[in-house]
């Protein structure tokens, strides 16, 4: 837990001057970091799991280039969740070569991220 010494060291004095000083140091602490969580779970839910659901659609549309550009753009925002399994499989979505090659990994993926969704769902509302 931090003391008001340690969040000033931390913060700076011009920050800790507008804390409503209602809460503990360490309760104003807990809700910038639940903010921040809140933030990068949301971005999850309204871009990150619709943009992987959108790899169905290049495979759909045979479209090998949107695959591996999406695979590897959907990488990166899902490190921050720590999505280890996920990460992997996108990982081998954004070399295929082919798209015959992409369809047997794309049930796995889906399934996945229906259970990233429904993870950061509950998380989210353990949040507010």
């Amino acid at each position: 837990m931090l003391d008001g010494v340690r969040l000033m060291e931390i913060m700076g004095n011009d920050e800790l001057k507008h804390i409503n000083y209602a809460v503990s140091p360490e309760e104003y602490s807990w809700k910038r970091c639940a903010g921040g969580l809140r933030k990068v779970i949301q971005i999850c839910i309204m871009d990150t799991i619709p943009g992987i659901r959108g790899l169905e659609n290049a495979v759909e549309d045979n479209n090998l280039t949107v695959l591996n550009h999406d695979s590897h753009r959907l990488k990166g925002a899902l490190m921050y969740l720590g999505c280890n399994k996920l990460i992997d499989e996108l990982l081998y979505l954004e070399h295929v070569k082919t798209i015959d090659e992409a369809k047997p990994k794309l049930e796995p993926v889906m399934l996945l991220a229906s259970a990233l969704e429904q993870e950061c769902k509950y998380i989210l509302g353990e949040l507010s």
